[in-house]
């Protein structure tokens, strides 16, 4: 696959990230969202007062204003192209947090070890509705489906798709190259036994999650030699989406200054 493009040439700008906050913090936080979403998944961060670290939503191929760029459906290689973007941009010289969401999840955590072989250590790992590296073992993948029993599927798990996508065949045109991706990044993951990351790792779910339990919240805890904290909020599988001022609390006494 060809290499994606880093930077918006006109700009000098990095296309993989669009930054919600500006605030006088040294550090910054990097979102990354649930399978088939883009950067508008943080939208509503934009007016929190969270000023623990500038917020950046991740900009994937194949979503947002990057329609155009093929979807990544490879865990290493996708991650491979943020820590790209990552060294190339401003973000290189911040004390850097990952945040990631279900298949964000999965995609921070690679990252996190693709930037630590690169010497860069990030400050902390926030993954939300996300299994454990080692034990995303996938017993009904979708991936490969027709596009209306993969959606059929996510529907049932996760009541991931709203009617007005679901039913609006033009949007769902859009968007489906980009949830088939992400959901075969998930599905194809090979777990590398590797040393834990030095960082804190903060684990947080949704108490109606049905796809993601405490047990597996707590199976983060392996991945770091450093903090490990859990903890689940109201709300299903996207609790992020209806809790994200609780979160953005939350995650302030997390990352926030000591």
């Amino acid at each position: 696959m060809p290499r994606a493009n880093s930077s918006d040439s006109s700009t000098g700008q990095s296309v993989w990230f669009s930054q919600l906050t500006d605030t006088a913090a040294p550090g910054a936080i990097v979102c990354l969202p649930y399978a088939g979403m883009g950067s508008a998944a943080f939208s509503g961060w934009r007016n929190s007062k969270f000023d623990a670290a500038d917020i950046f939503a991740a900009q994937l191929p194949g979503r947002d204003g990057r329609l155009h760029d093929p979807p990544i459906d490879n865990a290493v290689e996708l991650a491979g192209h943020l820590a790209d973007a990552v060294s190339g941009s401003p973000l290189a010289d911040r004390p850097l947090t990952l945040l990631g969401c279900s298949f964000g999840g999965v995609v921070a955590y690679e990252l996190a070890c693709q930037l630590r072989l690169r010497g860069r250590n990030i400050q902390h790992l926030v993954v939300a509705a996300c299994r454990p590296p080692s034990a995303l073992s996938v017993t009904d993948p979708v991936a490969s489906l027709p596009d209306q029993d993969m959606i059929s599927k996510l529907q049932d798990w996760y009541d991931a798709i709203p009617p007005e996508i679901g039913n609006n065949p033009d949007i769902l045109e859009l968007v489906l190259p980009a949830i088939r991706a992400d959901m075969h990044v998930y599905e194809t993951y090979a777990y590398r036994d590797a040393e834990p990351l030095a960082c804190p790792i903060t684990a947080i779910g949704g108490s109606d999650d049905r796809m993601v339990s405490i047990n597996d919240l707590h199976g983060w805890q392996k991945e770091t030699s450093a903090k490990f904290s859990c903890r689940q909020f109201a709300g299903n599988h996207f609790f992020v989406n209806n809790q994200f001022a609780t979160v953005l609390r939350y995650l302030q006494r997390q990352i926030g200054p000591r």
